[in-house]
């Protein structure tokens, strides 16, 4: 019954398009070229979506080629070269005069000049991943010189330049659109929708009820309406479904912006203009969390949770709406790209009197329900967690409330780790033997047999929180060998200190502990003609089966000789121009995982 009267039926609808103009004018125009000669087609957007964070630049499009110049879009110095196998791969860093830095990500290779200064580092440290932060004006460059050529390295979905622009005091990420580049766009956003969210909120906890999804129709003229009144009764906040393309159709973006209205009253803007780094994680706040991380459903909400610090929005109440009986609500959403065009939908809302429904929102319900929460049924209160406090749990073994001298389990929440106060679970559970790959037998408690449920998987976390595990006597022979596995993510290292095992979660979710006692595999990747033999080209496959690959070294007769990764298809690899000689030499490889396995390999080339 309690179900039956919080729901809410919605029909179809639509309405109208506008023509907004995006503020630019804190931005210059006319002072970078572009970077590539090719025409300036997006593969994806500043701000799409993206895995636990915002894509901080814009990917142009290279044809699926590699290879493509790459130009240096003003004067300046190169002020940051960055080798790795994985993220941007081969990146280059420019800062120029007039307070911003430019950005150059997945490179082929770099120009002349900088493939020395970046060889001899590499050769004086021996690395191939490296970061380096060469002195002012040491590697000059300028407007449109030649740095680098497109490529495909690092964790690239294909070939095309990550370009992006940063703030070069603040280093937060600014929307390249903004600085005066065109792309063909004479699209306006799409609507394809919205949600209404009952907002409840009691003794500290907020709570959101997603309601049924709207549809958004255009009519003949452009605009976009929903079939029929909406009503609704208390608190509410609207969620939008919404994406952008550009005339070439390369892809579906996130839109610029989002302006909502209750009765011709602004209540929420948001513009992705810029921001941090370490903001990004706040895509998880942007969109409706629990529907990205079981549906992949993106519904940008019209909310701003108080823990969400996004330099993003411009003037808001939070998004929520108070629909009081009598008192009719006409909305109007302007959603807009970097280029003006916007798509605008009008629909009304009445506020019902609805009996049934007025008690849904005020007969306490949510009030005890939370209140009820907050006792499990053995009398232990469930800890309420502040997102703007620092907080520590301390648990025993069983998953149980302890204190501090007989913990099992301890949980560190740093001020600010999350959006909003949540309501914290926890509890462990023993693995099923089929789960199980602990080498103990002898029935004690061990900790690859124990799973450990943190927190809600619909929760977010904004930035990361501190997982301790007392390691029991008999798994304190190999404290370095262990990881913290959950589905869906990488392995997490962990760090022992003062008999527990330490590492930083960053989602909530069912856990446990695996030790890593397996070296990396390593096989040498042979052509049907020898071709790397022959061409003084060889390469490797390398792979690991849990915590990855850590490090490698190699040498051609006792001297270190530079091989590259490529994380993505699992491969060490090199030329070896230097080598002139016909004779023989030996190569020897060291490959290590994260947790010191080795895999040692000599052959003769």
């Amino acid at each position: 019954m309690h179900l039956l009267c919080c729901l809410l039926f919605f029909s179809l609808s639509h309405h109208n398009l506008n023509k907004t103009r995006t503020d630019t004018s804190k931005y210059p125009h006319d002072y970078f070229s572009k970077p590539l000669e090719l025409p300036f087609i997006l593969n994806a957007n500043f701000g799409d979506l993206r895995s636990n964070h915002f894509h901080s630049g814009i990917d142009l499009y290279t044809n699926h080629k590699t290879g493509y110049n790459v130009h240096a879009v003003a004067s300046g110095y190169v002020s940051r070269i960055k080798v790795q196998s994985g993220g941007y791969g081969n990146a280059l860093y420019i800062t120029h005069p007039n307070g911003y830095t430019s950005v150059y990500g997945h490179l082929e290779k770099y120009n002349r000049q900088i493939s020395a200064y970046l060889l001899n580092a590499q050769y004086k440290y021996k690395t191939f991943e490296i970061d380096l932060y060469p002195a002012i004006n040491e590697l000059k460059v300028y407007r449109n010189e030649l740095v680098a050529t497109t490529g495909d390295s690092g964790f690239s979905g294909g070939p095309h330049l990550h370009f992006e622009f940063r703030n070069t005091l603040t280093e937060q990420i600014i929307n390249p659109l903004l600085m005066g580049y065109q792309v063909s766009d004479h699209t306006k956003p799409v609507i394809a929708g919205v949600y209404i969210f009952s907002i409840y909120q009691a003794f500290g906890i907020t709570r959101l009820k997603p309601g049924l999804f709207i549809h958004a129709i255009k009519t003949e003229m452009g605009n976009y309406r929903l079939n029929e009144e909406i009503h609704q009764a208390g608190k509410f906040i609207l969620g939008v479904v919404a994406n952008d393309t550009h005339d070439d159709n390369t892809g579906i973006h996130s839109v610029f912006s989002v302006s909502l209205k209750d009765n011709l009253k602004t209540i929420f803007e948001s513009s992705l203009s810029h921001f941090g780094f370490d903001q990004t994680r706040a895509v998880n706040s942007y969109f409706y969390y629990p529907f990205l991380e079981k549906s992949k459903i993106n519904v940008q909400l019209s909310y701003v949770d108080p823990g969400n610090t996004l330099p993003i929005y411009e003037a808001s109440n939070q998004g929520i709406i108070d629909c009081r009986p009598s008192s009719p609500r006409k909305i109007n959403y302007l959603i807009a790209d970097v280029n003006g065009n916007s798509s605008e939908l009008n629909f009304k809302v009445s506020c019902t009197t609805d009996e049934m429904k007025l008690r849904c929102v005020n007969d306490n319900r949510f009030n005890l329900a939370v209140r009820k929460e907050m006792i499990d049924p053995q009398g232990y209160q469930v800890p309420l967690i502040r997102y703007n406090r620092d907080t520590l749990l301390v648990f025993d073994r069983n998953g149980l409330p302890s204190k501090p001298e007989k913990a099992g389990v301890t949980l560190y929440f740093k001020a600010g780790c999350l959006f909003d106060n949540v309501l914290f679970n926890f509890s462990t559970r023993q693995r099923l033997k089929s789960e199980s790959t602990s080498s103990y037998s002898n029935g004690q408690v061990n900790l690859e047999n124990t799973d450990y449920l943190i927190g809600k998987t619909e929760t977010p976390i904004k930035d990361s929180v501190l997982l301790g595990i007392k390691i029991p006597a008999m798994g304190s022979e190999k404290t370095d060998k262990w990881v913290l596995l959950t589905a869906g993510h990488d392995p997490a290292l962990t760090k022992e200190k003062n008999g527990y095992l330490y590492t930083w979660i960053h989602n909530f979710g069912v856990f446990h502990l695996e030790q890593d006692l397996i070296a990396p595999v390593v096989t040498l990747v042979k052509s049907k003609k020898s071709r790397f033999l022959s061409s003084k080209h060889i390469a490797f496959h390398v792979t690991d089966k849990l915590s990855g690959i850590g490090a490698y070294r190699a040498t051609i007769d006792d001297k270190w000789v530079l091989f590259e990764y490529d994380a993505k298809n699992h491969l060490l690899y090199a030329n070896f121009d230097q080598l002139t000689t016909s004779s023989k030499h030996r190569l020897s490889l060291h490959v290590l995982d994260k947790t010191g396995n080795t895999t040692d390999l000599t052959i003769d080339i």
